[in-house]
């Protein structure tokens, strides 16, 4: 009796068993490969204003970004965000460099704004920022306390808002300012 369920148990592992457990294993395997990969790729577009993150604006007011969301009152409804024009929308702000968008389980929506650091006030055609690199920054409407240096009396023209300055100037200023902060 024993030398027969031996015999079974061989013959078993030996032919079909084997096939027949590899199978299933490759169909688990495919299965679970797939349910990750949907999981991974389902991702929702609608979010809450609470479920919004804003990180590193100082110029931008928070409510502005909400504004550009789609948010339009205090409620706190979900609305689709196309994340692609709320990016654009916000680099349209002059005193923004860069902004950075990621999404995080479960719907939470992460806004990074990078902002130029202005070092100084510079007065041409009216009183504008510039940072350390030359870039002309609108002063903003947030009520921010500035305690910056005033670089004034240039003889040429700045250039535009938005961009870098064309004085020579400004960037021998620029020079003395940075001294000034070391």
């Amino acid at each position: 009796m024993k030398k027969q369920r031996k015999r079974r148990k061989e013959k078993f592992w030996s032919g079909s068993g084997k096939f027949f457990l590899a199978v299933i294993f490759i169909y688990l395997a495919f299965y679970g490969g797939n349910k990750i990969y949907q999981l991974s790729n389902e991702r929702s577009d609608s979010y809450k204003k609470r479920n919004i993150e804003i990180v590193g604006n100082r110029m931008v007011s928070s409510a502005n970004i909400y504004q550009i969301c789609g948010f339009t009152s205090k409620e706190d409804k979900e609305i689709k965000i196309n994340i692609d024009k709320v990016a654009a929308r916000l680099m349209e702000f002059k005193f923004v460099k860069g902004i950075s968008i990621t999404r995080r389980p479960p719907q939470i929506l992460n806004i990074t704004v990078e902002e130029y650091h202005p070092v100084a006030f510079i007065y041409g055609k009216g009183l504008n920022l510039i940072d350390g690199e030359g870039m002309l920054i609108p002063i903003p409407d947030a009520k921010i306390i500035w305690d910056l240096p005033l670089i004034s009396g240039l003889k040429e023209g700045l250039g535009r808002l938005g961009s870098k300055t064309v004085a020579g100037d400004a960037y021998l200023a620029l020079e003395v300012v940075r001294y000034l902060d070391d």
